[in-house]
């Protein structure tokens, strides 16, 4: 258990409003029109709900946009603290961007921010109770290493287009991180009581080959060490971190969040405890939606992505169909609302 519950923890949230007039000025000096993966689905007062039910011993909500705020946000409550991109670029002459990688490395630069943090995303929703110890136990992030292969090469690029650039961020990561070496490693964080029998036979069998190729990864909350950000950043301030803080758009020469992780992986800076409480799926249209909502037991994660390729008015009738789940599981108004 935490030793101390009351010890200061901070949430972290992101957010970009792809429709904000003033934000597509922005983008539009430099590309033409943005992506579909900046379109909203309207899912983040809900994940304020999350944190007003679920997360009552979270300290603050550190909430980051490039300057815009949703209309019904109340920017008095006292767990919300509020921060442009001007107020936590490392290089504010980089600005504007529209690379969440580069936003990302900047987070430790936030100002108050605890030593322990929990990084969302704004399509992360909390259905649940959580406790401190899912994400912190004796001061330490709850992870796990699970062994994998590398996601790269052309088949990989075909058979997950929508991962593939992000997935060219984490190979980067490999770069500046060690041991590589599986005998390197505690082998205590590679077979651990607390991961599931699947994790620890696959484990075994990545053993055999020495080498760490690829560290599991997962879409859903994550827990991190302000210190373990702060000494990389330092470190390499004007090599990889100034690069990437200057990366307008997303690159396939970026790093980004999960660089931090496997340094703490890596270094044995966790626990060891594997949770299998999250989903993360990609939605065509509104039958998938309601599925999800259908399940005997949601999880106490869950991440809803539509697929880029659907049209706008199917991307509304999506939209619709999340916010009219979401408002059964959470009627109220939170505190974070007006």
């Amino acid at each position: 258990m935490d030793s101390d519950k009351n010890d200061n923890v901070d949430i972290i949230i992101y957010w970009v409003d792809g429709s904000d007039p003033e934000w597509l000025n922005q983008y539009s000096k430099y590309k033409a029109m943005p992506p579909k993966r900046f379109r909203d689905l309207s899912t983040l007062k809900y994940v304020f709900r999350g944190f007003d039910k679920f997360f009552p011993w979270v300290r603050h909500i550190h909430f980051i946009t490039s300057g815009h705020l949703p209309s019904w946000l109340n920017l008095s409550n006292p767990r919300l603290k509020f921060h442009t991109h001007e107020n936590i670029f490392i290089y504010p002459d980089a600005l504007p961007v529209f690379n969440s990688s580069a936003i990302e490395i900047n987070f430790a630069n936030i100002d108050g921010l605890a030593e322990k943090f929990i990084l969302f995303n704004d399509d992360m929703l909390v259905l649940n109770p959580v406790d401190i110890e899912r994400f912190f136990i004796n001061n330490l992030p709850v992870d796990y290493l699970k062994l994998s292969y590398p996601r790269q090469g052309f088949i990989y690029s075909k058979l997950k287009p929508q991962n593939y650039l992000a997935a060219q961020f984490i190979m980067n990561a490999y770069k500046y991180i060690g041991p590589l070496r599986v005998l390197e490693l505690d082998i205590k964080n590679i077979f651990s009581k607390n991961y599931s029998m699947i994790t620890n036979v696959n484990n075994l069998l990545y053993f055999l080959l020495l080498k760490v190729m690829w560290l599991d990864i997962y879409h859903q909350p994550q827990p991190h060490l302000k210190s373990t950000w702060l000494k990389f950043i330092g470190d390499n301030k004007d090599g990889v971190i100034k690069n990437t803080v200057y990366s307008k758009f997303r690159s396939p020469n970026d790093i980004n969040q999960y660089l931090f992780r496997f340094i703490n992986l890596l270094s044995g800076r966790f626990y060891p405890k594997q949770f299998r409480d999250h989903l993360s799926i990609y939605v065509k249209n509104e039958l998938d939606i309601d599925k999800v909502f259908q399940l005997r037991k949601l999880p106490t994660f869950l991440c809803i992505c539509e697929e880029e390729s659907i049209d706008d008015h199917k991307f509304e009738k999506l939209k619709i169909a999340l916010s009219n789940n979401l408002l059964r599981i959470f009627p109220e108004k939170s505190s974070f609302e007006k």
